[in-house]
Protein backbone atom coordinates (compact mmCIF):
# COMPACT_ATOMS: atom_id res chain seq x y z
CA UNK A 1 0.00 0.00 0.00
CA UNK A 2 1.11 3.54 -0.98
CA UNK A 3 1.78 5.60 2.25
CA UNK A 4 -0.50 5.32 5.14
CA UNK A 5 -3.89 6.76 3.95
CA UNK A 6 -5.84 3.62 3.53
CA UNK A 7 -9.12 4.24 1.43
CA UNK A 8 -12.29 1.61 1.37
CA UNK A 9 -14.27 1.42 -1.21
CA UNK A 10 -18.37 1.17 -0.13
CA UNK A 11 -19.72 -2.67 -1.54
CA UNK A 12 -23.08 -3.66 -1.49
CA UNK A 13 -23.74 -7.07 -2.87
CA UNK A 14 -27.80 -5.98 -3.50
CA UNK A 15 -27.06 -2.66 -5.65
CA UNK A 16 -25.94 -3.55 -9.64
CA UNK A 17 -22.38 -2.06 -10.86
CA UNK A 18 -22.75 1.25 -12.90
CA UNK A 19 -20.04 3.54 -14.30
CA UNK A 20 -19.89 7.19 -13.34
CA UNK A 21 -17.92 9.32 -15.66
CA UNK A 22 -15.61 12.28 -14.03
CA UNK A 23 -18.34 14.90 -14.95
CA UNK A 24 -20.62 13.11 -12.82
CA UNK A 25 -22.99 11.76 -15.38
CA UNK A 26 -23.57 8.03 -16.22
CA UNK A 27 -23.82 8.97 -19.98
CA UNK A 28 -21.09 9.78 -22.03
CA UNK A 29 -20.77 13.32 -23.98
CA UNK A 30 -17.71 13.92 -26.21
CA UNK A 31 -18.11 17.18 -25.86
CA UNK A 32 -18.07 17.10 -22.27
CA UNK A 33 -14.81 14.34 -22.48
CA UNK A 34 -13.32 17.01 -24.65
CA UNK A 35 -13.62 20.01 -21.95
CA UNK A 36 -12.59 17.29 -19.13
CA UNK A 37 -9.28 16.42 -21.72
CA UNK A 38 -8.49 19.73 -22.69
CA UNK A 39 -9.66 21.98 -19.70
CA UNK A 40 -6.42 23.51 -18.61
CA UNK A 41 -4.86 23.83 -22.30
CA UNK A 42 -3.74 27.10 -23.68
CA UNK A 43 -5.71 27.89 -27.22
CA UNK A 44 -3.93 30.26 -29.25
CA UNK A 45 -6.79 33.18 -30.28
CA UNK A 46 -6.53 32.67 -33.74
CA UNK A 47 -7.93 29.13 -33.40
CA UNK A 48 -10.81 30.42 -31.02
CA UNK A 49 -11.42 32.98 -33.64
CA UNK A 50 -11.80 30.56 -36.03
CA UNK A 51 -13.87 27.74 -34.84
CA UNK A 52 -16.16 30.54 -33.40
CA UNK A 53 -16.57 32.20 -36.67
CA UNK A 54 -19.75 32.19 -38.84
CA UNK A 55 -17.60 30.33 -42.15
CA UNK A 56 -19.05 27.35 -43.59
CA UNK A 57 -16.66 24.14 -42.00
CA UNK A 58 -14.87 23.82 -45.46
CA UNK A 59 -13.33 27.33 -45.08
CA UNK A 60 -13.09 26.45 -41.09
CA UNK A 61 -11.06 23.62 -41.93
CA UNK A 62 -8.60 24.88 -44.65
CA UNK A 63 -8.26 27.69 -42.15
CA UNK A 64 -7.05 25.52 -39.62
CA UNK A 65 -4.62 23.33 -41.54
CA UNK A 66 -3.10 26.55 -42.72
CA UNK A 67 -2.60 28.01 -39.40
CA UNK A 68 -1.39 24.58 -38.53
CA UNK A 69 1.19 24.11 -41.19
CA UNK A 70 -0.69 21.32 -42.90
CA UNK A 71 -1.88 22.59 -46.13
CA UNK A 72 -0.35 20.13 -48.98
CA UNK A 73 2.09 22.60 -50.74
CA UNK A 74 5.15 21.71 -52.38
CA UNK A 75 7.57 21.96 -49.24
CA UNK A 76 5.42 19.90 -47.47
CA UNK A 77 5.47 16.94 -49.82
CA UNK A 78 9.46 16.89 -49.71
CA UNK A 79 9.18 17.54 -46.43
CA UNK A 80 7.54 13.84 -46.12
CA UNK A 81 9.69 12.72 -48.76
CA UNK A 82 6.92 12.68 -51.51
CA UNK A 83 9.45 13.03 -55.57
CA UNK A 84 7.86 15.37 -57.88
CA UNK A 85 9.39 15.36 -61.11
CA UNK A 86 8.33 18.50 -61.78
CA UNK A 87 10.39 20.25 -58.85
CA UNK A 88 9.85 21.93 -56.01
CA UNK A 89 9.27 25.41 -57.01
CA UNK A 90 5.54 27.42 -56.86
CA UNK A 91 3.96 26.82 -60.11
CA UNK A 92 1.92 30.02 -59.85
CA UNK A 93 5.23 32.42 -60.50
CA UNK A 94 8.27 32.15 -62.17
CA UNK A 95 10.74 33.40 -59.62
CA UNK A 96 12.19 29.72 -58.65
CA UNK A 97 10.94 29.92 -54.81
CA UNK A 98 9.89 26.67 -53.71
CA UNK A 99 6.11 26.43 -53.28
CA UNK A 100 5.70 27.08 -48.87
CA UNK A 101 2.78 28.25 -47.23
CA UNK A 102 4.01 31.77 -46.52
CA UNK A 103 5.17 31.76 -50.49
CA UNK A 104 2.08 30.67 -51.55
CA UNK A 105 -0.44 33.24 -49.76
CA UNK A 106 1.75 36.29 -49.41
CA UNK A 107 5.18 36.79 -51.56
CA UNK A 108 4.03 34.91 -54.90
CA UNK A 109 3.41 37.73 -57.10
CA UNK A 110 0.01 36.26 -58.02
CA UNK A 111 -0.86 35.82 -55.23
CA UNK A 112 -0.49 39.43 -54.55
CA UNK A 113 -2.29 40.54 -57.11
CA UNK A 114 -5.48 38.21 -56.01
CA UNK A 115 -5.07 40.35 -52.52
CA UNK A 116 -4.92 43.18 -54.62
CA UNK A 117 -8.01 42.84 -56.46
CA UNK A 118 -9.65 41.74 -52.74
CA UNK A 119 -8.56 45.20 -52.22
CA UNK A 120 -6.82 43.85 -48.79
CA UNK A 121 -3.02 44.75 -48.57
CA UNK A 122 -1.13 42.79 -45.69
CA UNK A 123 1.43 44.56 -43.52
CA UNK A 124 4.58 42.93 -43.62
CA UNK A 125 5.29 42.94 -39.96
CA UNK A 126 2.17 41.03 -39.35
CA UNK A 127 3.66 37.84 -41.40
Amino acid sequence: MYGSVEKSVPYNVDQTDRWIFMWGSHEYSSQKFYALVFRNMQVPPSFTWLWKSKCTPRIKNFGWLLLVDRLITRNMLRRRHFHLDAGYTCVMCNLGVEEDINHLFFDCPFAKYCWLSLQIQWIDEMI
